[in-house]
């Protein structure tokens, strides 16, 4: 039932992919509307264990506030919406009965959200859109044209230099205590998803 309550919230989520094709429509806009150059950098980040590093009442705090912001969005007229402190009660209740099995021996999880849990990924994708927007109007350094995501993968395309881009990364691995970055960095081609993206003739 939670996982359907935040899937319009989700899908209101700008640039979040949902597959490589989503990923290559954006390539192929940027193509049409961004100047590439020598000057233009491709760079991932990568959450370090995003789910697992999901405090409770904050990460269910950001998600009900975005829940709650875009129920205007709501067209189910079978299922009717439900106020913010019953979901954030719902969502505390998931996040804080979740237990696994190893070594012959039960075990409750503390912190974060389990891989395993039904509605674990559209909560990991609001929250971690609520806390990068959160960041974005925070940092007051220069800040890239774009940033798409896919749940923890992010990709950014910046015509700036290294010093800029490094500094941002730096300010973003010291905004949240559990939330980090892992990050690659080039001006000629990087991985991202299943694809390898390069920059060819301007393109």
């Amino acid at each position: 039932m939670v996982d359907f309550y935040l899937s319009v919230a989700e899908k209101s989520i700008p640039y979040l992919l949902q597959d490589t094709t989503a990923f290559l429509n954006i390539i192929q806009n940027l193509n049409k509307n961004f100047p590439i150059s020598d000057q233009t950098y491709l760079i991932t980040l990568d959450v370090t264990s995003l789910y697992t590093n999901i405090p409770h009442e904050e990460g269910a705090t950001f998600v009900t506030e975005y829940y709650e912001q875009t129920k205007h969005l709501w067209t189910n007229p079978v299922m009717p919406l439900i106020i913010k402190t019953k979901l954030f009660e719902l969502i505390m209740f998931i996040l804080t009965n979740t237990t696994f099995n190893f070594n012959e021996s039960l075990y409750k999880q503390l912190f974060g959200t389990t891989m395993g849990a039904r509605f674990s990924v559209k909560f990991a994708n609001i929250f971690m859109h609520v806390l990068l927007n959160k960041f974005m109007r925070e940092y007051t350094g220069d800040k890239p044209p774009l940033l798409a995501r896919l749940v923890d993968d992010l990709f950014l395309i910046w015509n700036t230099n290294i010093d800029i881009i490094n500094s941002f990364i730096s300010a973003l691995n010291n905004f949240h205590p559990s939330i980090k970055f892992t990050s690659t960095i080039s001006n000629q081609e990087i991985q991202f998803l299943d694809t390898t993206v390069y920059k060819k003739n301007n393109h």
